[in-house]
């Protein structure tokens, strides 16, 4: 007989579920579907770990254990925010148990205001916002070229229309209106969450089946890295200034992006060993890289002054390297000074480079390691652990620097600096 499951999988969200107490939680781990048996051990891990927690929570009239009377827990709120003296309100959607405007057009914007307050806090970035506001915008120009105008009249007819646009717009040419399979799947992930938005503040009561974990599957073309060849590495080194230089130095020697290198701080560096021990910035994975001395010399000579916890490069003006602001159109503008230093040096060249982007260096740098010891590859890129593992195990950064992965790493990081690229040396 087949061992009873704990968890009800819930298929409109991707996720395990459990009813306790009155009362439905969902797992926050995305899983692939009921057969993906490590996302149920990690969900069951959380739900383990949820259920303690509430097991641990005095409930009002419980009796008490030792002697015997009912006890009530009544909340203490010793510190409780002067919500009229700060001067905050709440959005109207989180107060308003339904909308006066049922529109299609109207809820999308209540949608998008939602996700500029979580940019606006920093739950999400602003890139990630302005992804949510071109994707959904898209829909609601869809909806008024169907002629519908009401959240009730989106039935599952439209929204399946709306798949198979999608997939058509993928096999046209960008000339002709056509859209990449990437951007055809971000806009169906992205429309299925504004439903999912909708149906948790009781603005729809259920979930369309058609919006079901397949409706957002689109096939992706396999992945092709691009790559630097050495010769162009070197000729981007020998016109780059100093500052330039130590940004290829950090994409090739620690396969950091622009946001890695922004993030940056001062307490993230161990001078003495020659070490950047961090979380990374996009993941929260562990990142330890043993620098290069050309490497190491010219983050010394490039860094900011400042405390521990500030940035440790600046731009001349003392501001991020890379910064996202969402203008009051909702539109999204980026500065990104690693990409503008790369590409000066690029426009120098007679190269043929263009698309090749900063991101490029990762990857070479990545390519060029598998083919040392392809067991460190990972974590090289700091690809991230298990979905759990981050909420329950510290990092001892002391004790990963003794573990044969990182010494290995560390062999192969000397191999790329003394025999491949050997920008030390130019």
């Amino acid at each position: 007989m087949a061992k009873k499951l704990k968890l009800t999988y819930y298929p409109n969200r991707d996720c395990w579920s459990k009813f306790y107490q009155g009362k439905r939680y969902y797992c926050p781990i995305k899983v692939s579907g009921k057969s993906d048996r490590q996302g149920y051990a990690d969900s069951l891990e959380w739900w383990e770990a949820k259920k303690a927690e509430l097991d641990n929570t005095p409930v009002r009239g419980a009796a008490d254990p030792v002697n015997g009377v009912q006890s009530i827990a009544l909340p203490t709120i010793p510190m409780a925010t002067n919500y009229g003296k700060v001067g905050v309100s709440a959005s109207p959607l989180s107060v308003k148990p339904k909308f006066a405007d049922r529109t299609v057009s109207g809820l999308i914007d209540e949608y998008l205001s939602a996700r500029k307050n979580e940019a606006d806090s920093g739950q999400i970035s602003a890139k990630m916002y302005s992804e949510h506001r071109y994707c959904i915008d898209d829909f609601r120009a869809f909806a008024k070229h169907s002629e519908v105008e009401k959240i009730e009249d989106a039935s599952a007819s439209l929204l399946a229309s709306y798949r198979e646009t999608q997939l058509q717009l993928t096999t046209l040419k960008k000339s002709a209106g056509g859209v990449s399979p990437v951007t055809a799947k971000k806009r169906l992930q992205i429309l299925k969450r504004f439903f999912e938005w909708l149906e948790d503040l009781e603005i729809i009561d259920r979930l369309p089946k058609v919006l079901g974990r397949k409706f957002a599957a689109v096939k992706l073309p396999p992945p092709k890295p691009e790559v630097f060849t050495l010769d162009e590495i070197w000729k981007l080194w020998d016109v780059a200034p100093k500052r330039t230089k130590l940004y290829i130095c950090l994409g090739l020697n620690c396969g950091y992006k622009q946001a890695d290198i922004s993030s940056l701080t001062h307490e993230m560096v161990d001078w003495s060993r020659g070490l950047i021990l961090r979380q990374r910035h996009k993941t929260s994975a562990v990142q330890i890289h043993k620098l290069w001395p050309i490497t190491l010399e010219l983050l010394q000579r490039e860094k900011s002054s400042g405390s521990r916890e500030d940035f440790l490069l600046l731009t001349t003006n003392g501001t991020e390297l890379k910064r996202e602001t969402i203008k009051s159109d909702g539109s999204m503008s980026e500065t990104n000074i690693v990409k503008l230093a790369l590409d000066r040096a690029k426009r120098k060249l007679d190269l043929p480079i263009t698309g090749k982007g900063f991101a490029t260096f990762r990857s070479t740098a990545a390519s060029e390691v598998e083919k040392i010891n392809d067991t460190v590859t990972s974590a090289f890129l700091a690809h991230t652990e298990t979905a759990t593992k981050k909420h329950y195990v510290s990092t001892d950064f002391e004790h990963l620097l003794k573990s044969e992965k990182y010494i290995q790493l560390f062999d192969v990081l000397e191999k790329l600096d003394t025999e491949v690229f050997k920008l030390g040396k130019r």
